[in-house]
């Protein structure tokens, strides 16, 4: 009970200096590459929510850290792939647009051809 206590007394830079590897762990767990420290942050938000929702008698603060950085390095996850199918999507929409031959380019632009109606000849006229 001690611990728990003394946990929650220490200030947040301390308990990031001790629990930092948490991060990296779940980083390298999920296998995330994290080049630009992006989803590192997200865990330290994580860690910081973790630490401010924290209630003692509900559990040991080490395992709440990590159940909370891991879920939400997951819902980063998530909500990355999603916006990349969305984002290709929306390229292959474009793509295809611009392929279909209803378009003609200028200057590196594409405009569309105006539809222009034929006039209705009757079948004798063709005649």
């Amino acid at each position: 009970m001690e611990k728990q206590k003394k946990a929650v007394s220490m200030t947040f830079e301390e308990i990031v200096e001790q629990n930092e590897r948490r991060i990296y762990y779940h980083l390298h767990k999920l296998n995330i590459r994290d080049p630009h420290r992006e989803f590192y942050q997200e865990g330290l938000v994580a860690m910081w929510n973790a630490y401010e929702k924290y209630q003692p008698d509900k559990g040991p603060l080490a395992t709440y850290f990590n159940y909370t950085i891991r879920n939400r390095l997951i819902d980063v996850v998530r909500k990355e792939a999603k916006e990349k199918e969305k984002v290709d999507a929306y390229k292959q929409f474009q793509g295809v647009k611009e392929k279909t031959g209803n378009y003609y380019k200028s200057g590196g632009n594409a405009y569309p051809i105006k539809y222009a109606e034929s006039p209705n000849l009757e079948a004798e006229e063709l005649l």
